[in-house]
């Protein structure tokens, strides 16, 4: 009795192992090392069952019930066998028919245009919690549906710390998108954001950026704490082509030139720069300009007067903000965390960015062109633009309503010309992406945000989808109640007690 008490326990065990197997290969299909070893041991299990019990197993064998339940295992394996390699197949090349009338459950055009104009070998790699991974692989599969070649793998970030380090990952639910050895990297998960960093990992070239030199600007390859060398190492990440050049040497920019920088110059520009940069924006060009603000003598009046005769001014002044600054910055570094949400650049921008000593950015009253401000000041009387420097140097800041200028101020802005290509960039200060700023990488994003824009790698600013109407169905807890237990329970119930019935008649039969 104890013996047969014993054996079936084991068989049942064994039982139970193997329908654990089955579902950890269902639901951990990444884990490995576990599903292996649930499956060693109970094939383990299952042999020194029939060493033992290998009497009974012979009797077993040898008696009708198993010659028909062989003949009805081997069936079923079958039909699940063509079951398996039909999934596989659809897994392959998988087919949708989207009947929602606004398509909301299919890629737009252009993202369909830009995936059938790439090669094979695009990837996208999830970093994320375990819980936020079946979101994320619903919206890459609508992309897998147009092209089945696209490889998709996810990493839950909490058993994989290790390339999550190797990544460098930030944040939970980032996709990285690999192809032909480049790489980036999405947080805004939307079509718009997947397609555009598809189009970056895709183009045929880099965007090459001239970086201006010899008035003083930053230093890209300076690793000390004014220096930029943490900048330069992530433009390189971003795939630009990044060159400093010396703009007298130029009697115009080359045509292969996507942007010019002018960072934080201390020193004035030549007639003969100047000529340089007004013809390369007369070609529409693209200028990403940031000018701080001068206690001293301005020695950078002429690059601000270029500016000015295109239609946009950065003050020579500083900007207070009383309420939004820095600790014990005495409101002269203002901290920002609302942005423009209706230019592509900051549109799904969030978190803080804070600006040291930056001077104000305003469009000329009559000039053509469209400015649109990206950050800005507090509203008046909380924030101003402080006309008189002096002030700073003595720690005496106060209003003047004569000089200076009431808020809410822009402090960085975007510009396009009217009738031109040409694109601006302009930030009332410089020293917001300098090493020792490195771990705000808020301040970071914002930078490579604006140079996208600028020159021109977010070509998907919208796609003109549909308005969806919002129509909630509401259920009742009975309701939900009637559809749990006839989904769950009472239907498969009844499948297998219909199995069973069947089986049992054939066996009779």
């Amino acid at each position: 009795m104890n013996n047969s008490w014993y054996k079936s326990l084991f068989i049942m065990t064994n039982g139970i192992l193997y329908l654990v197997s089955i579902a950890l290969w269902i639901s951990l299909p990444e884990s490995m090392i576990l599903n292996l070893s649930v499956v060693t041991v109970a094939v383990l299990m299952t042999m020194i069952l029939l060493i033992i019990y290998r009497k009974d197993f012979y009797s077993f064998y040898t008696s009708g019930f198993f010659s028909g339940f062989s003949k009805s295992l081997i069936s079923a394996v079958l039909v699940f066998g063509i079951l398996g390699f039909s999934n596989y197949l659809a897994f392959k090349h998988p087919v949708q028919w989207d009947v929602t009338l606004n398509k909301k459950n299919s890629l737009t055009d252009q993202s369909a245009r830009i995936l059938k104009s790439i090669k094979a070998g695009l990837k996208f790699t999830v970093f994320s919690k375990r819980s936020e991974q079946g979101a994320i692989k619903a919206l890459l599969n609508l992309y897998r549906l147009d092209r089945p070649d696209i490889d998709i793998s996810l990493v839950d970030i909490e058993i994989k710390p290790e390339l999550v380090r190797q990544y460098g990952i930030e944040k939970s639910g980032t996709v990285l998108v690999e192809y032909e050895g480049r790489s980036q990297k999405v947080l805004a998960l939307s079509e718009l954001s997947i397609t555009n960093a598809i189009i970056r990992v895709s183009r045929e070239k880099d965007p090459v950026i001239f970086y201006s030199t010899g008035h003083e600007e930053m230093n890209l390859s300076d690793e000390e704490n004014e220096g930029g060398s943490y900048l330069k190492e992530l433009l390189k990440k971003g795939s630009y082509d990044i060159r400093s050049v010396n703009l007298s040497t130029f009697s115009q920019l080359p045509n292969f030139v996507s942007a010019l920088m002018i960072w934080g110059p201390k020193q004035g520009f030549h007639e003969s720069e100047l000529r340089v940069i007004e013809s390369y924006l007369k070609r529409g060009g693209r200028i990403m300009v940031a000018l701080d603000p001068s206690v001293d003598n301005d020695k950078v009046s002429g690059i601000r007067s270029l500016l000015e005769k295109w239609g946009v001014q950065i003050q020579n002044n500083l900007v207070v903000d009383r309420i939004k600054h820095i600790n014990g910055s005495n409101g002269s570094v203002p901290m920002l965390e609302k942005y423009n949400k209706d230019h592509p650049i900051t549109k799904n921008f969030k978190g803080q960015v804070f600006f040291p000593l930056v001077s104000s950015v305003k469009k000329v009253e009559g000039s053509p062109g469209r400015l649109s401000v990206l950050a800005e000041s507090s509203p008046f009387p909380a924030s101003w633009g402080e006309m008189s420097l002096s002030e700073f140097v003595t720690g005496a800041i106060t209003y003047n309503q004569e000089n200076d200028i009431k808020g809410p101020l822009g402090l960085m802005a975007a510009w396009e010309g009217a009738g031109t290509a040409a694109r601006m960039i302009l930030s009332g200060n410089s020293t917001f992406v300098i090493n020792t700023y490195k771990k705000f990488s808020k301040n970071y994003s914002l930078f490579l945000n604006s140079l996208s824009w600028l020159v021109d790698e977010d070509r998907l600013i919208s796609f003109n989808l549909p308005v969806v109407r919002d129509e909630p169905v509401f259920i009742s807890a009975p309701q939900l109640g009637i559809i749990f237990y006839f989904s769950v329970l009472f239907v498969p119930l009844g499948l297998i007690i219909v199995a069973v019935i069947i089986y049992r008649r054939r066996l009779v039969l």
